[in-house]
């Protein structure tokens, strides 16, 4: 009996190597993907930052750099994450006027969440 928990448990591990690296190479293929400018790719990384799925630790100052660079190519919820940390102070110094030029560029874009959180501040 003993013989065959050893088995499964081996089992269990050798699969769980598989399936965590293959998230590592999709972290590796979306880093790369966000280094050569995809705004899509940067604002995931920065959302992967954020929550701490890298390295099972929050880092909002690569969060605010991931977003920013998605931002300034427009992606609108790079924009609004990017107002909320203004906003909150969370990896940057807390601004209101940096929060409120963040939201309304999403706004300004039809993206809903920005246009209440730019209302919210007023």
């Amino acid at each position: 009996m003993f013989k065959y928990v050893k088995i499964i448990f081996v089992l269990l591990f050798v699969s769980c190597l598989f399936i965590n690296a293959g998230c590592f190479k999709k972290d590796i293929n979306l880093r790369k993907q966000a280094e050569s400018g995809n705004p899509q790719a940067q604002f995931q990384l920065g959302l992967y930052y954020y929550l701490g799925k890298i390295d099972g630790k929050v880092d909002y100052e690569k969060a605010v750099y991931w977003f920013t660079k998605s931002a300034e190519q427009g992606n609108t919820n790079a924009q609004t994450n990017l107002g909320i940390m203004y906003e909150n102070g969370q990896g940057v110094k807390q601004d209101y006027a940096e929060a409120l030029k963040w939201y309304r560029k999403s706004a300004e874009q039809g993206y809903a969440d920005a246009q209440c959180n730019l209302g919210n501040m007023y």
